[in-house]
């Protein structure tokens, strides 16, 4: 496993960390947590394609491991009750979406399809815009704009990931 990879999985292993955190209400230590857990993010896709370290079980595994982190995250807010519950959902629309979108696309027997669709830079700025949401809450500062922001981004995200999908099936 190369060092991207090892971040990736670092990630993975901090999110059940935050989640405790948030939830014992450590948000401090949950915040600091969190704030390394996106560098991760950050970090393992710059060194993936620095050193030319992209494999496909990185980019599965790295896409894997932010669902795991940010929901983990979020449902640890909801838990606490520092978010109510149709935050949540607008915070992880994308997310919920994207994730029926490969069930069904599975059930249909056509993954293949999906498969074909990379993350793009909308994406990216929508997890940045969802880390700086987290970190907005735990701060409780600047919370509804942050929000309204991550779910312009997602929704600009979901219309572009359904017009790849699209063009796949034509």
């Amino acid at each position: 496993m190369n060092l991207p990879n090892i971040l990736t999985t670092v990630r993975i292993i901090l999110s059940p960390l935050v989640l405790f955190f948030i939830i014992k209400q450590s948000y401090s230590m949950a915040m600091i947590l969190f704030i390394a857990g996106v560098l991760t993010d950050f970090w393992d896709g710059y060194l993936a394609r620095h050193f030319k370290k992209v494999t496909k079980l990185g980019e599965r595994l790295d896409q894997v491991a932010d669902k795991i982190f940010y929901g983990l995250t979020f449902i640890g807010l909801l838990i606490s009750q520092v978010i109510s519950f149709p935050l949540l959902l607008l915070l992880l629309f994308k997310d919920i979406i994207i994730v029926l979108g490969y069930v069904i696309f599975f059930l249909l027997g056509k993954k293949k399809y999906l498969l074909k669709i990379k993350v793009n830079i909308y994406a990216k700025i929508t997890v940045l815009l969802q880390s700086l949401s987290v970190v907005a809450i735990f701060l409780d500062f600047l919370v509804i704009p942050s929000v309204i922001l991550t779910v312009c981004m997602e929704l600009v995200t979901l219309v572009i990931y359904s017009s790849e999908i699209k063009k796949n099936l034509a």
